[in-house]
């Protein structure tokens, strides 16, 4: 039991089989942590490495009522590496909260470097093909780079029915955000209207500011 350490309930079970050397290594791995909502986890993966490095292959996760699938690969010989590609099919977001019943798809790409005495990098990619969440669809992708201490937002495009969400930036600079929203009549019935807007990062303050508003009773 690691609720103490993780500050999460836990009741992990499973089994780790390895053959091999230091040097050359491989093995099947089995965990299950039982629980009633999130929590609630499987994963399987076959591994193979060194002392170098270690990959997880057909690496295999059933969670929130869904899967991910896909492999990931850790380095440390030179600082700290990491990249993947996962997959996550039918993942119900209420397994997390209720109020969000869904069933989310998605594509993960991504990369990670720590270099000795050096900035962090890394690339990311995510593509969400067409999903629901509490009874809308959505679908979308992100596009994001982190280089010399700079995570820039390439692109992030969320679209759905009545909802088109941009953003292109850098975090810790400026980001320039662009909404248009058709229908937010769970709100206000028969509101819609668009919203332009910049979030700018100062030393001490992270200011907001509209470009353009406009909202509309249909």
């Amino acid at each position: 039991d690691l609720a103490k350490e993780t500050k999460v309930p836990t009741d992990i079970s499973g089994a780790v089989e390895v053959a091999g050397t230091a040097e050359s290594y491989r093995g099947r791995l089995e965990l299950l942590n039982s629980g009633k909502g999130w929590e609630n986890i499987r994963i399987s993966t076959s591994f193979h490495g060194s002392q170098q490095a270690n990959e997880l292959t057909n690496l295999d996760v059933a969670w929130l009522d869904g899967s991910i699938r896909g492999r990931l690969k850790v380095a440390w010989s030179e600082g700290i590496a990491l990249e993947g590609q996962l997959r996550g099919r039918d993942l119900n977001p209420a397994g997390y909260n209720p109020n969000w019943p869904g069933r989310i798809q998605a594509d993960l790409d991504g990369k990670f470097r720590l270099p000795d005495k050096k900035a962090p990098e890394g690339t990311l990619r995510v593509q969400l093909l067409e999903s629901r969440v509490a009874g809308k669809t959505l679908e979308g992708d992100l596009t994001a780079k982190l280089a010399d201490g700079l995570l820039q937002i390439a692109g992030l495009n969320l679209r759905g029915k009545d909802l088109h969400l941009q953003a292109r930036g850098i975090v810790q600079e400026r980001v320039r955000l662009a909404a248009d929203i058709g229908d937010l009549s769970g709100l206000f019935p028969g509101l819609q209207g668009r919203i332009l807007a910049v979030v700018r990062k100062t030393e001490q303050l992270l200011i907001f500011w509209c470009k353009s508003v406009h909202f509309e009773l249909a």
